[in-house]
Formats: structure tokens, C-alpha cells, sequence
């Protein structure tokens, strides 16, 4: 038998509890022998488990009691406290998320004891709102873009340096690696000038059966055939664990639209092409935690005749709606989502 018995017990019968809410309960101690205890503290905490690495963090602690126990002593202990936000219980193939309340019995010459339970928190009325947003396309190179350049164009003049100062034209192999990065990027290149100028206004975040509006508009043209041009909406799983390295990735969910196939298109035209696709019903929202990651993106792929294709990649923060169980039957169109008035002048 135990030298120390607890049981901790929570309010709510099925252990659920909502954003914005006290999680409360009682923790009930017995002692069958006297006991020597400096202390039963309670911590309150997530904890990431599945293929990836384990990630904790702790959001509340208190001291319950200090003190020896006597033989046959009995205590009641209530604890009540406001959980974080985020981020909230998740189950899913790969990546898994829980909170917990843990007890600890800190005994001198006694290996200390302790008792965990999992509650279950959801989104409730208090839930915070992702920042709405909208974004366009980046202009700018990436900087991993720009270290590709920076290396393929000193390789370049290494080896024409090398093979001008030795005479022997085998430097110039040293070149080729540079080119393999470099033709292909210039191709790219021209290829987005030839369809002028892109913009792609989508929005930052949504939730499950919410429409996500977005709004292509392309050129002015120039001398390019457009064979296609779609949407892709996907959601993917990712856990991936540092010793040793490995990475899993599960698809969630991923859905298509068509824009416009082989459209008739002349040079100086500008098309513009407004869409709409709708969140499914999920409760695999956006997460970003170590080792541990959901991630919502919006891609639109323009397929050109004889070019590189242009791809473009888009974030989208999925989050679940504020607690609200009449609002749940039909799909929504949030006005939060479209692009905002441009401000008035004068």
C-alpha cells in the first residue's frame, strides 16, 4: 500500500473545459502512515506526444499544502485556475496535444510521489481571433533565393577567372553547377515578366466551413500562352523528431478549383479572376509548436506552354469560431475575409 494516497477530481464529469473558463477541481490526500512531506504541489501544463518530439510548458502552479502527515490524515484541497488559450487539446495521426494536472508529493527519504491527470480543453467564448489580414505577393527574393544567386555567380567567375589565369578550359566545369541553378531561375524570371504583373489577395486566417475569398488579377501580358491556372487548398500534419532526425507528414485534407483552362488571352490583356473555396469542418487547427506543426496553405499554379510554371504559396491561419452551437449549419462567408476599402482621400 501507498504511504500516500491522492485522487484528483475535476468539476466537469467528462473532464471538458472551455478558453476563457476556470478549470476547477479537488484533490483528495490520504495518509496511511505517518509521513514526513515538505510540501504537495500542483502544476497545471500541455504536452505535445506522438512521432515528434515532446514539447511542455507549464501555465500554472500552486503549493496545496506544507507539512507532515499524520497516520490516517485526510485533506481536501481545491484548485481553480484559468487555462491559456492556446493551444487546444488535439488528437490526430501524427501530432497530439493534452493538458494536464499534475500532483507532486515532495517526501524526504521517500521517493516523491506523484499523480497525473488529462482534462480536455476546447474553444470557448473568451477563444482569441486570428488577425485579419490580407496579403499580397512577395516582390522580393527570399533570402535563401538570393544565397543561390550569390554562390552560382561566384562559382561562374572562379572558374572563368581560373581558366583565363591557367589556360586550360576544364575550370569552366566548375561552372556548370552555378548553371544548373541559374538557367532555370532566369527561365522563371522571364516567365513572370511575360505575364506582367501578379496580384494575389487572400486572406490570412479562416475557420472550418468559412469561405476563403481571394482575388487573382494578372498583367498585363505579354507574349505568353496560359495553359492553366488553379487553386489548391491543403492542410498537412508534420511531426519530426531531432535525435535522430525524422519528419512525418500526413494530408489532411486538399481540395482543387480551376480557374481557367487554356483561356484565349492577347497581348496587354489583364485578367482577373475572383474565387471562393470553403474550410471544411476540421478540428485540426493551426498549430506551430516544436517538432510539432498543422499547416493550412492556399497555392495557385499558373501553367504556362514552353515556361516554367509560376507557383505561389499562401499561409492560412485555421482557427475554430468562438463557441457558439447555432452557427454551425451551413457554410459562412465572413466579410472579415475580403480585402479592405482602400482609405478615403481628401
Amino acid at each position: 500500500m501507498a504511504h500516500l494516497e491522492i485522487e484528483i477530481e475535476f468539476t466537469q464529469v467528462e473532464k471538458k473545459f472551455r478558453t476563457g473558463e476556470q478549470v476547477s477541481g479537488v484533490v483528495r490526500v490520504r495518509a496511511n502512515k505517518k509521513l514526513k512531506c515538505r510540501s504537495i504541489q500542483l502544476v497545471a501544463f500541455w504536452e505535445t506526444h506522438g512521432a515528434g518530439d515532446t514539447t511542455r510548458e507549464n501555465y500554472h502552479q500552486e503549493i496545496l499544502r506544507t507539512g507532515d502527515f499524520a497516520e490516517g490524515e485526510t485533506g481536501e484541497f481545491t484548485f481553480n485556475f484559468a487555462p491559456p488559450n492556446q493551444p487546444i487539446t488535439y488528437h490526430g495521426p501524427l501530432v497530439n496535444v493534452d493538458h494536464y494536472v499534475f500532483v507532486r508529493a515532495d517526501t524526504p527519504w521517500n521517493r516523491d510521489q506523484q499523480w497525473k491527470a488529462d482534462f480536455q480543453l476546447q474553444v470557448g467564448t473568451e477563444a482569441p481571433q486570428p488577425t485579419s489580414e490580407v496579403t499580397e505577393s512577395e516582390k522580393r527574393l527570399s533570402r535563401l533565393e538570393k544565397y543561390k544567386w550569390i554562390v552560382a555567380i561566384f562559382l561562374i567567375l572562379t572558374a572563368l577567372t581560373l581558366a583565363l589565369i591557367t589556360g586550360s578550359g576544364w575550370w569552366l566545369f566548375l561552372a556548370i553547377p552555378a548553371l544548373l541553378v541559374i538557367v532555370p531561375a532566369i527561365r522563371k524570371r522571364i516567365a513572370r515578366r511575360r505575364l506582367g504583373e501578379i496580384k494575389w489577395i487572400t486572406p490570412s486566417n479562416g475557420h472550418p466551413r468559412e469561405s476563403l475569398r481571394s482575388h487573382l488579377k494578372i498583367g498585363p501580358l505579354g507574349s505568353v500562352r496560359i495553359k492553366e491556372i488553379g487553386l489548391q487548398l491543403s492542410g498537412i500534419e508534420t511531426a519530426s523528431s531531432t535525435h535522430p532526425y525524422n519528419e512525418h507528414s500526413h494530408l489532411l485534407h486538399q481540395q482543387s478549383l480551376k480557374l481557367a483552362k487554356n483561356p484565349v488571352t492577347k497581348r496587354g490583356e489583364v485578367l482577373e479572376f475572383p474565387s471562393e473555396m470553403v474550410l471544411p469542418v476540421t478540428e485540426a487547427w493551426s498549430i506551430d509548436l516544436p517538432g510539432n506543426r498543422i499547416c493550412w496553405s492556399l497555392n495557385v499554379v499558373i501553367s504556362l506552354a514552353g515556361w516554367p510554371d509560376y507557383v505561389e504559396n499562401r499561409i492560412i491561419q485555421v482557427q475554430d469560431r468562438v463557441s457558439d452551437t447555432a452557427e454551425n449549419s451551413a457554410p459562412k462567408t465572413s466579410n472579415r475575409l475580403l480585402p479592405p476599402a482602400p482609405p478615403e482621400t481628401g
